[in-house]
């Protein structure tokens, strides 16, 4: 620790990096984007692969493209995954980021394989995130003195909330600086600039461990150098924190308040920065428009002519299987040992470009984003009286699902009542936060008390709860404003709460059947309410064409991703969902969730909605705001990985899963294991065991 804070007091203080004043004049201003390196600018030389590491890319490639055509994409993707498994030094690059170990590169570039199924960051289209781009909070424009392509990041442009429009973009920037490589360079530098960013910009945990998780595991040895500059106080507290997990090696690829003229050709240097020469002034139109035509980018993603690509790039091979005598030409022995050690970036890309990417984060986020994928975190499995008295010694502040931890359709799991009861009695809080929006909290507590478990209207946070205080306290929706609703009384009712008008919903005309193709109802002046300002989907057991078509409607009119004015029609439409569950528990099930039921929206309309229920910020903001308790004294109780597990680590609390609901034991075990809880318990009823 005492070595990193040495190194950062020997690095320049933020001043060296403001633009300071030049004997000659600066060159007019210009908007143009640097597509080419500076003459002179080219890769280190690199050195031929031994036979070795050409036996181990040869089989790491035979053994992905297997993979591949046992389990093959859908056709419409399959051209791109070509693309992809042909790509330049794709296997050398997997194999140094397990350094040199085969076994771990198999398991990392499937993992990659079926994220890229199901993110397709190859055709992201680029009017799903233009908005995004908008303040140039990310910029890819010239080369460092190595021919990387240069991304700047400045955190204090961000103009979005945490949302996965957020991590889209940051995929897609990825891949446009992708494209500005020349031949024979496979890395980028990132300059982050802090300059007028405060501490107030940070994301969500979850958007944080979304980006390191996709940089670190799916972008891999893809960050060359990261320079850090103009470093506030809460950046130098985030790193002094994260030192002891990065190894001297990565530590040494992130500069700190560097100067930049010595590692970027000063006519590609930004000139904010000192010895600049590149007077940029941010244009979105002239960036945007650079971006799509130097990757040759269509309107829905893909490419305008040629296939994939257009025309078979320099050193690409044809996907004919045999990657080796095509990659196999060079390595950087800088990059790779003969006995397949690394020194890459695997940390850096997951620790700097999250921070950077999202405007800083917290310590928790880069320690787990610097570990390996392949390490199982450990859980404690609660199984007897000592174990259950530990734990209530350890924390005041219990948080539980309900759905599958306190009962299971109308019936309660054996015990909850009892446990509940010793808990207050012991001095505990106790927080009931669920992701059904089909109730109210008034409806919730009627719930509760037929099942005789005690509980006050401040204790209980529905989505369908969040949601509304999201619209009325986050996006200050105007009074006059509608929203459409696609779900039940318990969304309806919580908006009447908050004083939001709203059509939709529960309302005879919305729930009727029409006639098959018959849309006549549907263009009537008064069937699309123009006073409509957001749309929110929830769980709705009656769920119809017309809400769908309705909400359609509202959401890809004109302007739909503009503001939502006071005292206006049309224009911009916001897209809530109060959660993303594929599943629910309850007799008989699981059963489709709402996150189902959005699915027919979020593909018609090709827009990512706000989610607000767990795993989500919205939701711990929504309980932060109301209910004040110490973190580290608080545990979050529940039946599903993916929503109460992960919302516990993205708001920094203990976990305990119980075996009541979704998620079961073999889920948290063996080296696939994704999300692993801090305890382990047959059921909530279990607790009942202690005195």
């Amino acid at each position: 620790m005492s070595r990193f804070l040495g190194r950062l007091s020997r690095t320049p203080s933020s001043q060296s990096v403001k633009t300071l004043a030049s004997a000659d004049p600066l060159p007019p201003k210009t908007s143009e984007v640097l597509t080419k390196p500076a003459p002179g600018c080219i890769p280190k030389p690199l050195e031929p692969l031994s036979a070795e590491q050409q036996s181990k890319l040869s089989e790491l490639e035979k053994y992905i493209r297997s993979v591949a055509a046992e389990q093959p994409p859908a056709e419409d993707y399959k051209q791109w995954e070509d693309k992809w498994l042909s790509e330049h030094n794709l296997y050398q690059r997997y194999l140094r980021a397990a350094k040199g170990d085969l076994e771990n590169a198999k398991k990392r570039i499937k993992s990659t394989l079926e994220w890229r199924r199901d993110f397709r960051p190859e055709i992201i289209a680029p009017g799903s995130v233009s908005h995004e781009a908008e303040t140039g909070k990310q910029v890819v424009s010239g080369f460092d003195n190595d021919g990387r392509p240069l991304i700047y990041l400045r955190p204090a442009r961000e103009n979005t909330t945490p949302s996965n429009d957020q991590v889209r973009y940051l995929v897609w920037t990825l891949e446009r600086a992708i494209d500005f490589m020349p031949p024979g360079v496979e890395n980028y530098a990132i300059i982050i600039d802090y300059k007028s960013a405060t501490s107030q910009s940070n994301p969500s945990l979850s958007t944080a461990r979304t980006v390191a998780n996709i940089l670190q595991n799916h972008y891999v040895e893809r960050l060359g150098r990261a320079f850090i500059v103009n470093v506030p106080w809460f950046i130098n507290a985030f790193f002094t924190a994260v030192t002891p997990f990065l190894d001297p090696i990565t530590k040494e690829k992130i500069r700190f308040n560097a100067n930049l003229a010595e590692f970027v050709p000063k006519e590609q240097l930004d000139a904010e920065f000192a010895g600049g020469r590149y007077n940029y002034e941010w244009d979105f139109k002239t960036y945007w428009d650079t971006l799509i035509e130097v990757g040759n980018i269509a309107e829905d993603g893909t490419r305008k002519t040629g296939g994939v690509n257009g025309q078979q790039e320099e050193g690409e091979k044809t996907v004919d299987g045999s990657a080796v005598q095509r990659h196999a030409d060079a390595i950087a022995a800088s990059q790779l040992t003969e006995d397949g050690a690394t020194i890459g970036l695997g940390a850096a890309a997951g620790t700097t470009a999250a921070l950077a990417v999202v405007g800083g984060t917290a310590a928790a986020t880069a320690a787990s984003s610097s570990q390996s994928t392949d390490k199982q975190s450990a859980y404690t499995y609660l199984q007897n009286t000592s174990d259950y008295e530990d734990l209530l010694s350890k924390y005041d502040t219990f948080l539980f699902d309900c759905d599958g931890v306190l009962w299971s359709g109308d019936e309660t799991i054996p015990g909850v009542v009892s446990v509940l009861q010793k808990l207050r009695q012991r001095g505990k809080s106790v927080i009931f936060v669920t992701n059904n929006a089909s109730k109210s909290r008034q409806t919730y507590l009627k719930k509760f008390a037929g099942m005789n478990i005690q509980a006050s209207l401040d204790e209980v946070f529905s989505s369908s709860y969040a949601s509304a205080v999201y619209l009325k306290k986050v996006l200050n929706f105007p009074a006059d404003r509608k929203v459409y609703v696609l779900g039940m009384h318990g969304i309806e009712e919580e908006l009447d709460a908050e004083g939001i008008l709203h059509v939709g919903g529960t309302n005879e005309e919305d729930n009727k059947f029409l006639p098959a193709l018959d849309f006549t109802s549907l263009q009537n002046e008064d069937a699309i309410d123009p006073k409509v300002g957001a749309v929110v989907c929830g769980f709705d057991m009656h769920m119809s064409y017309i809400k769908i078509a309705k909400a359609f409607k509202h959401l890809t009119r004109p302007g739909f991703d503009g503001p939502v004015e006071a005292n206006a029609t049309g224009g911009g439409c916001h897209f809530i969902l109060t959660n993303d569950d594929s599943t629910f528990p309850a007799k008989g099930g699981p059963w489709p969730g709402a996150g189902s039921l959005s699915a027919p929206l979020v593909f018609s309309t090709k827009r990512t909605p706000t989610i607000v229920g767990k795993p989500h910020k919205p939701m711990l903001d929504c309980i932060i705001a109301t209910k004040q308790f110490d973190p580290k004294r608080a545990i979050m109780v529940g039946d599903r990985l993916n929503t109460d597990i992960e919302f516990a680590k993205a708001g920094g609390i203990a976990s305990m899963l119980v075996l009541t609901g979704i998620s079961k034991k073999d889920e948290i075990e063996g080296p696939s294991a994704k999300t692993v809880p801090d305890y382990l318990i047959n059921s909530l009823g279990d607790l009942d065991a202690v005195p």
